[in-house]
């Protein structure tokens, strides 16, 4: 957390990957095929431990057919 608290701080930008997507959501997802974490772009200020309103742009990329494993 704090080498991206002092990149943004430098006026840095931060790539944060996403998992999944959000039919694997345990919250929005298609139960009981989910996965543990929430998997949608507003949580991943949470994990990489930043301030929400850091995220400022988020960019999706989707697959044709949703399939599991």
């Amino acid at each position: 957390s704090l080498f991206l608290h002092n990149a943004l701080k430098e006026g840095k930008n931060i790539l944060l990957e996403g998992q999944l997507g959000s039919l694997k959501d345990p919250d929005h997802g298609i139960y009981p095929m989910v996965t543990s974490s929430s998997t949608l772009a507003a949580y991943g200020a949470i994990g990489a431990g930043i301030p929400p309103y850091e995220i400022k742009q988020v960019i999706t990329v989707c697959k044709a057919y949703s399939s599991t494993v």
